[in-house]
């Protein structure tokens, strides 16, 4: 077996770790710790790991009906954020590609689409940085519903406090994910004339990164 072939093996395996495997594991060692959060609701004042075990749910590759039962134990905390890291479950959804549960949180009117993480990212912000294209479609869909207000860093043209709009963070690398990413956003107005948060169009700051436009 080649070298070329071992790293690209190894790359493979790793990717499955995080983005399959871990998130699932995660979920599973979580509802072991607290196996009534499966057919009981979780009280308001709950603690940090019993939030982290339901927003961990939606991180997972669960199926549907897995995803509903999980939703129905505690729906209380459908918009509830980590202690640590501030994202509620579609956050947590969005950052970690997971499209079914995107779609089934976007599919509950109930559903909070303009909070944000600790940081201030919305989830337009989230989808751009982590290159999710049908993701960032989803959102799009909803309209006004996830438009928000700009100056507040919501929706698609949502300003950051750091000067920067989320189709900013799809060019901070080449992949072709990114790229997809970046294009759902020219489709949709996003002009390459503007400002980032350091006085740099769109266009220079992709060119910079090195994404061929």
């Amino acid at each position: 077996m080649s070298k070329f072939v071992k790293q690209v093996l190894t790359q493979e395996i790793v990717k499955s770790l995080l983005f399959v495997e871990f998130p699932k594991m995660h979920f599973l060692f979580l509802q072991f710790l607290f196996p009534k959060a499966s057919s009981n609701p979780i009280p308001q004042n709950s603690s940090s790991i019993e939030i982290e075990h339901f927003l961990s749910g939606f991180r997972s590759l669960l199926t549907l009906p897995e995803l509903q039962t999980h939703f129905e134990a505690s729906p209380s905390l459908l918009n509830k954020a980590s202690l640590s890291s501030g994202q509620t479950p579609l956050l947590a959804a969005i950052l970690s590609g997971n499209d079914a549960a995107v779609k089934f949180l976007l599919a509950k009117p109930e559903t909070d689409c303009l909070a944000k993480e600790k940081d201030g990212y919305s989830a337009f912000h989230a989808a751009a940085f982590q290159g999710r294209e049908a993701i960032l479609r989803r959102l799009i869909e909803m309209g006004e519903r996830c438009e928000g207000e700009r100056s507040e860093g919501q929706g698609l043209r949502g300003v950051h406090k750091d000067g920067y709009e989320p189709a900013f963070r799809a060019c901070w690398t080449k992949d072709k994910r990114h790229r997809e990413t970046f294009r759902v956003f020219i489709e949709n107005g996003v002009v390459f004339d503007a400002i980032g948060g350091k006085g740099e169009t769109l266009a220079a700051a992709c060119e910079g990164y090195g994404l061929d436009l």
